[in-house]
Order: C-alpha cells, then structure tokens, then sequence
C-alpha cells in the first residue's frame, strides 16, 4: 500500500514541477483542470498495472512515465524535443529529490512504509526544488524562445539518464532492498545533479551569446537606419549629390579649420532653359537633363565628395586646397559637347568660378555669391546670344 500512495504523491509532485518549468499552452485555469485529469488518469492506469502483476518499476514506467509522456505534451506550448528535455529533466530532478530521501531513511533505519514521514520529507525537497524552477523559469522560457537548435542533443542526454535511473532504482530488484548499492546509487543521483548545473550554464552561456549577437545585429540596424535618415537628410534623392543641408554642415566643418580649407575655389552651375524643356519635352525629359549634368560633373571632379545639387537646376562644386578653376570648368564644357553628342536634348549651363582666400563663413558666403554672380553673369550672354540667334533666324 505504502508504494501506491507514494507513487500517488511523487506523481502529483512531478506534475507540478514540469507545470512550473513548461510554457502553459492554455489558460492557468484549464491547465490546472488537465493537469487533475492527467494525474488521475496516470495513478489509475499505473494502479491497474499493479492489479494485472507488473511489478513496481515496469508499472511505473508503462502506466506512469509514458501516458504522463504523451499527455502532458497536449499542456506544453512546445511539442519539440525542448517539451522532451523539459519533461524528462522536471522528472529527473523530482526522481533525484526521491531517490535521496529514500537512501537518507534506510541509512538512518527510519521505517520507509510511514507515509507521512515521507511525505513531509517530499514537501520539504520539493519546497526546495520549487523555489529553484520558480527561479530559473522566466529565463529559462526565454532560452527555450529564443534558442531553436541544439535541444536534440540535450533531449537525448535526459532521455538516457531518465532510463539510466529506472534501471538503477527497480532492476534487478527495488532499491530498497539493496542498501549496499546506496553509494553508488548517491553518486550516480549526485553526478548527474552536478551534469544538470553544467548544462544549464552552458544553455545559459548560449543565452548570452545570442543576446550579444542580437545586440551586434541591433546596433548593425541602427548604424544602418542612421545612415539611412543621413542620406535622406543630406543627400538629394535624385542625383544623389549632397544637398544644401550637407552644405550647412560642411560650412560648420570648414569653420573649424580654414587652414586645411583655404584656397576654396567655388563653381557654380545652372542649366540653361531647364523650363522650356519641362514644359516642351516633360518632367521625365527635364530630369534626364539633371541626371546627364550631375554625371558629368561626377566624372569631372571624381576626387572630391564635394559636389552638390542646391535646388532644380543649380549645383556647387567645392574645391578644398586649390586655386585654379579654368581648367575644370573648360573640361565640364568639352564633356558637355560630347554629352550633346549623343543625345536629342541638347545641354548648355552657365558657369561661375571664384577662389576665396581669406578665413570665415562671411568670406565664405561673399565666395558663393561673387560664384554666382559670375554665372549669373555667363546666363545673361548665353540668353543675349539665344535671342540674337532666334531674331536672325527669323529673318
């Protein structure tokens, strides 16, 4: 008799240390109703066992462990082999706890048929055990979310001691009648207690490499979306040409070391009849035309970042160091020969040049404007000419 209850009590113990350490399925309220109807169903198929002959260990292993197996899986949220390491290593502890208060009562000679004896002793282990799962269980839910491989290997090592420790504790004969095998049996408990702290910290140095690498891979995406909001910020979306607001900072820039900036040569570039051709051609044509300009001045001042498109039609080059101009501005008028060459829409832009020498935002706003006012310059003989051209043409 005193085998049944005991069973009846290591079953309902268990039960509540696999709910512990298991991600519920269901609601509590459901999940205490099923665990009820599972324990019930075990002790009632384990006690018929008895009834039908099979000894202790095989109804323990027939009637109990496996129906408990494949039940308790409807409970758990996983069905993989992180349900099998949690069942089988809930157990094992719980088999441990049992296995030890059973060699501490026949080392001490107390009588192991006195239920309450044992009883209190279960409540006080588990207690203990209880307060280790209730510890460990948010991180370990965490891990069993976040780490997907890798619970085969530990599945098959808890399976294997599982078996190991029915083996040990029901053949050739129970336990308790082989008190000689009490050390081997302590060490084997106590082995395999010291193996469950290794696992867990490895799971646990798994946790941590995986929460590094989530980290590495969080800053990755944040470099990448500041890099993101950068180019959306200073960046003309079409050219891809810094804009104005980049012109702002590099001022802010230059401001800190006109020594490394200075001679600044500013060219200025504004594309010719840029409104016509919207207007004839389309907006589709009138953004080639951009597009044709911006890669002509890529190809000609390939060794500076610092091109810009200010607005529709206008762009700056900004050359860091450098004094002379001429020769730059007559390579973007060959290149823009060779471009007309090869294209219906013909290009023509008016182009200002000046060297600030002088240190200062003020000389350098002076710059850009005397720039500007050359090109200005340049687009008012471009227009005298266009115009005399159409008066003669129409003669």
């Amino acid at each position: 008799m005193y085998n049944t209850i005991q069973s009846l009590l290591s079953c309902f113990f268990l039960l509540i240390g696999f709910l512990i350490l298991c991600k519920h399925r269901y609601s509590l309220r459901r999940m205490l109703i099923s665990s009820a109807a599972i324990l019930f169903l075990c002790f009632g198929l384990y006690v018929l066992g008895l009834r039908l002959g099979l000894k202790t260990p095989a109804a323990a292993a027939i009637c109990l462990t496996i129906p408990s197996f494949l039940l308790c899986r409807q409970l758990s949220e996983y069905r993989d082999f992180r349900y099998v390491f949690t069942f089988c290593s809930a157990d094992l502890f719980g088999i441990v706890i049992m296995g030890l208060c059973n060699a501490f009562n026949m080392v001490m000679n107390f009588d192991v048929e006195d239920n309450r004896l044992v009883a209190i002793e279960y409540l006080l282990m588990f207690s203990v055990l209880y307060t280790f799962f209730w510890r460990v269980r948010k991180e370990y839910l965490e891990i069993q979310e976040t780490q997907k491989k890798g619970w085969g290997s530990l599945a098959l090592l808890s399976v294997t001691f599982y078996a190991m420790i029915y083996v040990l504790m029901g053949y050739p004969a129970p336990i308790r009648g082989r008190k000689e095998y009490l050390p081997v049996f302590t060490f084997v408990l106590i082995a395999i207690s010291l193996t469950y702290i290794v696992i867990f910290q490895f799971i646990q140095k798994m946790k941590q490499q995986f929460e590094s690498e989530e980290i590495k891979q969080r800053l990755h995406t944040e470099q990448k979306e500041k890099e993101l909001y950068s180019q959306m910020a200073y960046v003309d979306y079409m050219t891809k040409m810094k804009n104005r607001a980049y012109l702002a900072k590099r001022e802010q820039e230059f401001q800190a070391d006109w020594e490394k900036v200075l001679p600044l040569t500013c060219i200025t570039l504004d594309i010719n009849n840029l409104k016509q051709i919207n207007d004839n051609k389309g907006h589709a044509a009138g953004d080639s035309v951009i597009l044709r300009v911006a890669g002509i001045l890529k190809k000609v001042f390939s060794g500076t970042e610092d091109i810009y498109r200010l607005g529709g039609d206008e762009f700056l080059v900004l050359l860091l160091g450098q004094a002379s101009w001429k020769a730059s501005v007559a390579s973007i008028v060959l290149e823009l020969e060779r471009n007309n060459a090869e294209n219906e829409i013909q290009i023509t832009a008016a182009v200002g040049a000046f060297v600030q020498r002088e240190k200062g935002l003020e000389s350098f706003t002076s710059s850009m404007k005397r720039a500007d006012e050359y090109m200005y310059e340049d687009k008012r003989k471009y227009k005298e000419r266009y115009h005399d051209a159409e008066n003669k043409s129409h003669l």
